[in-house]
């Protein structure tokens, strides 16, 4: 009996020994290996700061009382004399009115997508192409916050739609929809006052239908002289201002304008005439806009200072944008991102380790920018560097005996 029982338990053993060393023998072989994608990632030296946007700008008025009914939207180019705005009687027919010009537009673009004569039929995968670029163009466009350029790569990327359906045979015309929207149209228009009177524009440039009581009230010099304190209470001004009733919006009449901000003492140095520097505004789109410091102007024992930029570009977003929290960027680094913790060393080499398929090879890394906790490496072309979405080793037993700093 004792040797029976004694053979059980040698044989337990045996199996209890063989199972563990299995164990060990599958957790070497195949060792799960996590990996990350390498992505392309954008990081600058900049600098936070608040300020005001200085312009030349006109505003435009109107004698007659009444209902305003805007005929442009905010950053369309206006020449001397184009009406800007209508003025009604009530608020129905300032609707009214502006329900017309949506039909009447959509009108156009149905009878434009309609005309044969337009060579864009001839191939239906080059507007299939058109259609995938538009698309990805408005997804950056809402991703930006760069919505000023919206409705218009809206309407583009409807009129492609419009072209893809005569092109591909789905709808011979478009007159059904065309009958549709121009009997809605002369139906408004029965039931609708004429205007009372039409706004010009006073001077050729950039329209915007609101003010904010800065317009002719503050020039680049002005905010040079005076004390950082009273610029920053300046700043606040914007929030209590109401146009009056005249007030039917204004002209930016040069593409050339400022920005003034307030920046800690410690920085002014990094602030010197002509340097080029990159300008974003927070509050209004993720555009970087390229700058170049224009004057400086620092008190003695300030803890701030103001500098002024000069910026060159106009456009639907920053036409509307007057006291902005903004990023002054002097570099900006754009490459592939990796953690310290991913990166390795082949001697003084650094780089990663890269996944292809079953193989594994050590990628080089050119490193542009030291961030916390990260580097970023250039993009490049040869194949011995780290290239955009390799994936990169995070652990594996393959680098257990290979990797040394």
């Amino acid at each position: 009996m004792n040797r029976i029982l004694y053979r059980i338990l040698t044989v337990l053993m045996a199996f209890i020994v063989l199972g563990f060393l299995a164990y060990q023998v599958i957790r070497y072989l195949y060792m799960p290996v996590q990996t990350e994608t390498a992505y392309l990632f954008t990081q600058a030296d900049y600098v936070p700061a608040d300020g005001v946007a200085i312009r030349e700008e006109t505003v435009i008025t109107t004698p007659s009382s009444g209902v305003k009914s805007y005929l442009y939207n905010d950053g369309d180019k206006v020449s001397l004399g184009m009406p800007v705005a209508e003025i009604y009687t009530s608020e129905q027919d300032a609707a009214n009115e502006a329900a017309i010009r949506r039909l009447e537009q959509e009108i156009a673009m149905l009878k434009q997508a309609s005309d044969p004569a337009r060579a864009d039929y001839a191939n239906a995968e080059v507007l299939n192409s058109q259609i995938t670029d538009k698309l990805t163009h408005l997804s950056e466009v809402v991703e930006g916050r760069s919505l000023g350029s919206l409705n218009t790569y809206k309407n583009e990327y409807l009129m492609l739609l419009n072209m893809r359906q005569i092109a591909t045979d789905r709808v011979e015309n478009f007159e059904p929809r065309i009958t549709q929207l121009t009997a809605q149209a002369e139906s408004l228009k029965s039931g609708t006052q004429k205007s009372l009177a039409e706004v010009i524009a006073p001077a050729p440039g950039f329209y915007v239908s609101k003010t904010d009581g800065f317009e002719g009230k503050l020039t680049h010099d002005d905010v040079l002289a005076m004390p950082v304190d009273s610029f920053k209470q300046l700043l606040q001004q914007k929030e209590s201002y109401q146009p009056a009733d005249n007030v039917v919006g204004k002209v930016i009449t040069d593409f050339e304008w400022y920005f003034a901000a307030a920046v800690p003492a410690e920085n002014m140095g990094r602030f010197t005439p002509g340097a080029a520097v990159t300008i974003t505004f927070n509050d209004v789109s993720d555009k970087g806009y390229s700058a170049v410091v224009s004057d400086t102007a620092l008190k003695d024992g300030a803890k701030e200072g103001v500098v002024v930029f000069k910026l060159n570009r106009m456009d639907k977003e920053l036409c509307t944008l007057r006291c902005e929290r903004a990023e002054i960027a002097f570099k900006i680094y754009r490459g592939l991102k990796v953690r310290n913790t991913v990166m390795r060393f082949q001697g003084n080499q650094p780089g990663v380790y890269v996944k292809n398929g079953d193989s594994i090879r050590f990628k080089k890394l050119e490193i542009i920018y030291y961030g916390d906790g990260f580097v970023l490496s250039r993009e490049r072309e040869e194949e011995d560097y780290l290239g955009l979405y390799n994936e990169m080793l995070v652990n594996g037993k393959e680098l257990n005996t290979t990797l040394t700093k």
